[in-house]
């Protein structure tokens, strides 16, 4: 262990607290050799509610779900992605962070599950490979005490998230996500777009951004007569 530590730094740190260890070869060296910026998002897990109803759109292979699990400690939390429902067998090359486009989606999705029922610690857990809208559309109004979108990082999939969530979401409660760029030429820039808007239209409060990319924002609260 002192050796990844050494060798890889903070990459190693956001592996080995997960308690499970990739054997996948190309996932060892997706997750070692990519800065995934979990540590950084700390700040932000510390911002949502405790023993909540809550769902993380966009898990990957887990890292950040463990985070989630023992920071924000849920009663029941909802983990959905396409895997291979999108990418087939195997994801495009994005460089390091799919080892060039080696990286198998079942073994990300293993991984995610092992790690995910890992730091359950009592809370109700639930695994879907779908899509993130489909899913929302699926449950009831005020169902969420929030959410965490990870998902589609574009403009039209940010804004149709965010459309639906405005009443999926508890008054009161939490959208946060990632990968915030306030650069309108950075290629994940329609997240900022699409939540800034959101925020005009008054159909969300800003909460603010924070470490690694990350952002809130708030349902607003039922006015009282």
């Amino acid at each position: 262990m002192s050796f990844l530590l050494e060798r890889f730094g903070a990459n190693a740190v956001d592996v080995i607290r997960t308690r499970q260890l990739p054997s996948d070869l190309s996932l060892l060296r997706a997750e070692f050799l990519c800065d995934h910026r979990v540590s950084g998002r700390l700040s932000l897990a510390r911002i949502l509610p405790t023993d909540g109803v809550a769902a993380e759109l966009g898990v990957f292979t887990g890292l950040f779900s463990a985070m989630l699990l023992d920071v924000a400690r849920p009663r029941r939390m909802h983990f959905v992605d396409p895997w291979w429902k999108e990418f087939g067998d195997t994801y495009p090359d994005w460089g390091l962070y799919t080892d060039q486009g080696k990286l198998g989606t079942r073994a990300a999705h293993a991984i995610a599950a092992r790690r995910i029922e890992r730091h359950a610690k009592g809370a109700e857990t639930n695994v879907e490979v779908g899509y993130s809208t489909e899913f929302l559309r699926s449950k009831p109004d005020a169902y969420f005490d929030w959410v965490y979108l990870d998902s589609t990082h574009s403009y039209e999939g940010t804004r149709s998230e965010l459309a639906i969530l405005r009443t999926k979401v508890r008054p009161g409660g939490l959208v946060a996500g990632d990968d915030w760029h306030d650069r309108e030429d950075h290629h994940h820039s329609g997240v900022a777009k699409a939540v800034r808007e959101a925020v005009a239209d008054r159909d969300y409060e800003f909460v603010g951004t924070f470490p690694a990319l990350q952002w809130a924002v708030r349902v607003p609260a039922l006015s009282v007569n």
